[in-house]
């Protein structure tokens, strides 16, 4: 199912965008994962310094992802949270 659910998506950046728009795709996923991993590290240890580096570096870095891309990308991990919370197991 979650390989389902992700290709989706996938196949319609690559057919409708072209490769500079998949590519900023990959890394706004990629920053959104670091920086949320390097959050957790923190959590666990506020004087870690190299979780502070590492989520420096991602705050800075998503500036060179365009802002198209991160709209978009907000719009489908909304989504993805509001289908989470009424989604009954």
């Amino acid at each position: 199912m979650a390989i389902s659910t992700t290709a989706v998506p996938v196949l319609l950046i690559v057919l409708l965008g072209d490769i500079p728009i998949t590519w900023s795709f990959s890394a706004f996923t990629v920053l959104l994962y670091y920086g949320v991993t390097n959050l957790s590290a923190l959590a666990v240890d506020r004087g870690r310094w190299t979780a502070w580096v590492g989520l420096c570096s991602c705050v800075l870095l998503s500036f060179f992802v365009p802002l198209s891309v991160w709209v978009i990308g907000a719009v489908l991990i909304a989504l993805g949270l509001i289908w989470k919370t009424q989604r009954r197991d």
